[in-house]
């Protein structure tokens, strides 16, 4: 040994710390950190009784997440675009429904769309009839009407729709019977127009002192008698 063997051996430990490559184990006496030797464990199967790994976390970034803490029965598939109903007859610019009874025979046809008075019965609260003439329209099966709110045959159709017409000519008579709904404006546009062309006049036109108009819409039930007097 050299006379100066413990400066030796402290320069050769100085030396090893500062060369690149592998190092000797360091002695728990010089103070430097110790790498462990032992095998580091592996997950294993899981012990009996113990919860099962869950799947893993949704994502909340992705569309049809659920919220965090929401059940999964909580995301659903995305429903078709429900359809909106139609829009019920006598609303605002609504058309007349095509459904009803047509004309017994082509002459009754001719005589609806020609004669321009029809009588038309209803029932008071009594139960005694109430006859009037007015003038109508034939179409698409139906009769229109036009009165005033406040007049005797509107409070009865409120209270009993059942109604009976009748055309002024007694030697070949048309008669029907039919239920009857009472319309507010704005009536229906071809209603409207039908009643100008036949008569030079708007159905929906209010008068003085009579109350709002309003528009009768009668659905056929029944032809009662068609054809000649008996």
């Amino acid at each position: 040994m050299c006379g100066k063997g413990q400066e030796c051996w402290d320069e050769s430990v100085n030396a090893h710390q500062d060369t690149p490559g592998t190092h000797p184990a360091a002695d728990p006496a010089d103070g430097l950190p110790q790498q462990s030797t032992e095998a580091v464990p592996r997950p294993g199967p899981p012990r009996p009784g113990a919860p099962l790994a869950g799947p893993p976390e949704p994502d909340p970034t992705l569309p049809g997440a659920p919220l965090p803490g929401a059940p999964a029965s909580a995301v659903s598939e995305p429903r078709p675009p429900q359809r909106q109903a139609s829009q019920p007859f006598g609303a605002p610019h609504a058309s007349p429904a095509p459904h009803a009874s047509p004309a017994p025979d082509s002459e009754a046809a001719t005589r609806l769309a020609r004669e321009r008075n029809v009588w038309l019965c209803t029932s008071r609260a009594n139960g005694t009839p109430h006859v009037t003439p007015v003038w109508f329209v034939h179409h698409l099966g139906r009769w229109w009407i036009g009165s005033d709110e406040r007049a005797v045959k509107i409070r009865n159709i409120r209270r009993s729709p059942t109604v009976s017409l009748a055309l002024e000519d007694g030697d070949h008579p048309l008669v029907a019977e039919g239920t009857t709904r009472v319309l507010t404006t704005p009536f229906p546009p071809e209603i409207v127009a039908a009643f100008r062309e036949k008569y030079g006049w708007d159905v929906s036109a209010s008068r003085p002192g009579a109350g709002a108009r309003v528009l009768l819409e009668v659905r056929t039930v029944r032809w009662l008698l068609a054809g000649t007097a008996q």
